[in-house]
């Protein structure tokens, strides 16, 4: 989440302990822009990526795979596996300014307008 407030991650650690998705976690590192969460399978990443895909708005912004060892004698890569979910930037009581088209398909609503609650 790129913003300066950090409520919907507070949000996300509550559903997060109350649903024990950190059960297969080995490792949780804060970074500038966020959190890493680290897994020694990768099932148990996309597990807990799903997880958070429908606990909060946010999208899977991308998927990599980049191979560390190789052992050509026993035909053996070893790969380490990046997947990144990006949370919607926006938290209740946020002002937002809408465009034209948007206010109009959402049944001609102002152009500003405050955010009440958000859902998945």
């Amino acid at each position: 989440q790129k913003v300066d407030h950090k409520r919907t991650f507070y949000l996300l650690e509550q559903l997060i302990l109350k649903h024990k998705a950190h059960t297969h976690t080995v490792q949780v590192k804060e970074v500038p822009d966020g959190v890493d969460f680290y897994f020694l399978h990768h099932r148990f990443a996309q597990r807990f990526a799903h997880f958070v895909l429908g606990q909060v708005p946010s999208r899977l912004t991308s998927t990599s795979e980049k191979v560390y060892s190789v052992d050509l004698n026993n035909n053996k890569a070893s790969a380490k596996q990046a997947t990144a979910v990006e949370i919607v930037p926006l938290c209740k009581d946020d002002l937002l300014c809408l465009s034209k088209r948007s206010s109009g398909s959402l049944g001609s609503i102002g152009p500003v307008v405050v955010c009440t609650g958000i859902t998945s």
